[in-house]
């Protein structure tokens, strides 16, 4: 089981605190229900193994962690849910409430000591690009020692414009805190556009 020596502050994106509103979490439960289909060929994607050890990175309320929670029945598996959010910290708590092989941090992953070289897989869900620019390359970074080598990196990020990060730029990112891409594709998704798919492995 993993310890962490957690940072007191909840230092959300852009460095300002930030907690969702009673309508933002209620609207957040009922897509995640409507996506319950999206989310688990999403899941299968990830290839998991029984006795993975996983880091959710945004894991939001952590349904969606609590579907990959049922791909890890081994007993040497565990997951992390990585949040800037108590309140969601607590929505995620209460969704995998019957799995005990799981902790949570809340704080920016820069600002939390993690243990090192511990996960197999990181999985990134349409997190990144709401990330400030410029805090992008130290976040992945952070992301990036928590991983076993040969540890996978799974990434998943809408690539619009107005709201998305372009393919090259996630390559590079991932290029600079020691990754290296195994395979990536562009697909339409609904709801999200074009989204980026990328698997990215520690060397």
């Amino acid at each position: 089981m993993p310890f962490y020596n957690h940072a007191n502050l909840a230092i959300a994106i852009q460095m300002t605190i930030y907690d969702p509103s009673r309508l933002e979490m209620a609207i957040t439960r009922v897509s995640n229900w409507v996506l319950t289909r999206y989310y688990k060929r999403f899941i299968d994607e990830l290839e998991l193994q029984e006795n993975d050890k996983v880091l959710d990175f945004g894991s939001g309320t952590g349904y969606m962690t609590k579907l990959i929670s049922k791909k890890l029945p081994g007993e040497e598996s565990w997951i992390t849910c990585v949040e800037i959010s108590e309140k969601w910290t607590k929505a995620a708590r209460k969704n995998l409430k019957r799995f005990k092989k799981a902790d949570f941090c809340t704080g920016m992953i820069t600002e939390l000591v993690m243990k090192e070289k511990f996960y197999d897989k990181v999985v990134i869900h349409v997190v990144l690009h709401d990330i400030a620019k410029d805090e992008r390359q130290a976040v992945v970074k952070a992301l990036t020692k928590t991983l076993k080598k040969k540890g996978k990196l799974i990434i998943r990020d809408p690539t619009n414009p107005s709201h998305g990060m372009p393919p090259e730029e996630i390559r590079e990112v991932m290029k600079k805190a020691g990754m290296v891409e195994l395979h990536s594709q562009l697909t339409e998704r609904k709801f999200l556009g074009e989204v980026f798919d990328g698997v990215f492995e520690k060397k």
